[in-house]
């Protein structure tokens, strides 16, 4: 008897036990939300150890002495999915032949509210490999089904494959887009669009959520404007502003200049209208987002007799710090004696910090990683002052602005006091010292200096490390909609320093099932991606890029920690 037959026996011998009732132990009813409940009987231990998202459910839901079995309910999973992703669980085989196109998407989605990985990705390759039976009559189902989660790559990269983004984008109904979706799809490194489309895009959605708003933005009140701004505000750090041209900016964005933030305004009219055009498609509060572009100084500085080598339109602004105005046009000859021209320019690598007078920002990348660089600077009034023998202040400000996803150039100041709690020479270098000190704390930064090197590594965990007793090991991820906002702002980095520069490498969350890792053999475990273990931190510690955006280091090779640091972070009032 060859392996699959044994196999095949071992399956089917657990399905018997599903269909035996004689040794169950847990109800799990399904589907309260959606009209017809089923409750199904299970064995706890099959189910806590084949779902991480039952096994949490179990875990907060354990059989009282009094009763003979634990309940739990999955109230937003159809009855009739979950018996079948039920004999799956226990079977360990799932024919997907004999189902219609939605119930295959609705096991899908079913796969990865119960965290079953290796069955999303079976169900994606049978998709991927039978694309012609359903892409002419369900493409719309399918693309729109594939951006509602991370674990869904390869669909996402599929529908991107076969369309352009803009035919993908025109067949979903953008008003029915989820804020969370719309802006996974932006961010999606396979949509092949300018920066131009996607804030066409973007505008189209804002305005499909609020029908009231006027379509010409020159018949806005404040009210108009302010209302969009709140339903857009989540979107402009994703889009690359600097990489429009001149007429594409005063035409399409300036108009709604409104509803950007201020720094960025003044940063973007700064590029456009006082020097040379910038060339960068990396987004704001992403990268640093210009070259050659020199600063003006103040925020409060008017912005006078400007003309482009076309046309110039009239400024008005209702920040309270800034009035730009007098930008006339002369015609279409561009002589006027009161107007600069506007020259555009791609060459120059590096670029002062728009709106900064002092700061220098090197916009280009290191050719061998993924390195980007600020220059140094003697402490200024909106540095952090932090207590650390591993970081400076201004290493603490890059921190705090990466927390609040602001533009590395913007100069207010820090909103965020750090706080230590934890440092390695005077508590000590163990697991037990880190988890007594650091678990059930939330919002911390964790520093690291590498040993023998000039490298310092980290990483900001927003939510509470949360450990639970009866478990070996413990993500930190949960279905609240709190916390899942939170856990996508997880980010790991790290800093390589010289003379001159600070450079540095951020690296944000991408599988928001897995940012944080806790178990009692290791400290600070941010997935594979950053782990701080081993005895007295020696030798042991790694990266492995798994679950953030890229490596934070140019080898996976096992490290020491000379110095460590945890800080609580607290927001300033």
């Amino acid at each position: 008897m060859d392996n699959n037959n044994l196999l095949t026996k071992l399956s089917q011998s657990l399905l018997e036990i599903l269909n035996d009732n004689e040794y169950c132990d847990v109800n799990v009813e399904a589907g309260s939300n959606l009209g017809e409940p089923k409750t199904f009987r299970a064995h706890m231990v099959i189910l806590n150890y084949r779902s991480p998202y039952l096994r949490r459910l179990l875990s907060k839901n354990k059989k009282k002495d009094d009763e003979n079995f634990a309940r739990i309910s999955i109230p937003t999973i159809q009855a009739d999915t979950f018996q079948i992703i039920l004999r799956y669980i226990y079977g360990g085989t799932l024919s997907l032949k004999e189902f219609d196109i939605s119930s295959i998407v609705d096991i899908l989605i079913t796969a990865d509210k119960l965290d079953l990985q290796e069955l999303i990705s079976h169900i994606q390759f049978f998709l991927i490999e039978n694309t012609e039976s359903w892409i002419k009559n369900n493409f719309d189902l399918i693309c729109r089904t594939s951006f509602e989660s991370d674990s869904f790559l390869e669909l996402q990269r599929l529908c991107a494959s076969l369309f352009d983004s803009d035919k993908i984008f025109n067949m979903l109904d953008l008003s029915s887009i989820p804020e969370k979706i719309l802006i996974s799809m932006i961010q999606n490194s396979n949509l092949k669009m300018s920066q131009m489309q996607i804030w066409t895009y973007v505008l189209k959605w804002g305005f499909s959520r609020n029908p009231g708003l006027p379509s010409n933005p020159a018949d806005f009140s404040k009210d108009h404007f302010i209302t969009l701004k709140d339903t857009l505000q989540q979107f402009i750090p994703f889009i690359g502003f600097c990489s429009l041209s001149s007429k594409e900016f005063m035409d399409n964005v300036f108009p709604y200049r409104n509803i950007l933030p201020e720094d960025l305004l003044t940063n973007l009219l700064n590029t456009y209208v006082k020097s040379e055009t910038c060339y960068n498609n990396e987004p704001y509060g992403k990268s640093e987002p210009c070259k050659n572009i020199e600063s003006s100084g103040s925020k409060s500085e008017n912005y006078k007799n400007i003309e482009s080598t076309k046309t110039c339109n009239q400024i008005e602004s209702n920040s309270e710090s800034e009035t730009y105005k007098n930008i006339e046009s002369s015609g279409s000859n561009g002589n006027s004696e009161n107007c600069n021209q506007i020259e555009l320019s791609n060459d120059p690598e590096t670029c002062k910090s728009i709106g900064s007078d002092d700061k220098s920002v090197t916009c280009n990348d290191i050719e061998s990683s993924d390195y980007k660089s600020v220059t140094r600077k003697s402490t200024s009034k909106t540095c952090i002052e932090v207590d650390s023998n591993i970081i400076t202040p201004q290493q603490a400000d890059l921190i705090s602005k990466w927390i609040d996803r602001i533009d590395i150039s913007n100069n207010q100041n820090s909103t965020y006091e750090f706080k230590l709690i934890l440092r390695g020479t005077r508590d000590g270098f163990s697991t037990n010292k880190f988890h007594e000190i650091c678990d059930d704390q939330p919002r911390t930064v964790t520093i690291m200096k590498v040993k023998d090197t000039n490298e310092i590594l980290g990483g900001y965990n927003p939510i509470k490390w949360d450990p639970d007793e009866d478990d070996d090991d413990y993500y930190y991820y949960d279905d609240d909609d709190d916390d899942d906002e939170d856990i996508k702002n997880n980010f790991i980095f790290s800093f390589k320093c010289d003379k001159n520069n600070i450079n540095y490498i951020l690296s944000r969350v991408i599988d928001k099932k897995c940012p944080t890792l806790n178990t009692p053999s290791t400290a600070a475990y941010f997935c594979e991606d950053l782990v701080m273990w081993g005895k007295d931190f020696y030798d042991q510690s790694y990266c492995k890029q798994t679950s953030y955006e890229k490596p934070i280091r140019e080898t996976e090779k096992e490290f020491s920690i000379e110095e460590y640091e945890v800080f609580e972070i607290i927001k300033l009032t």
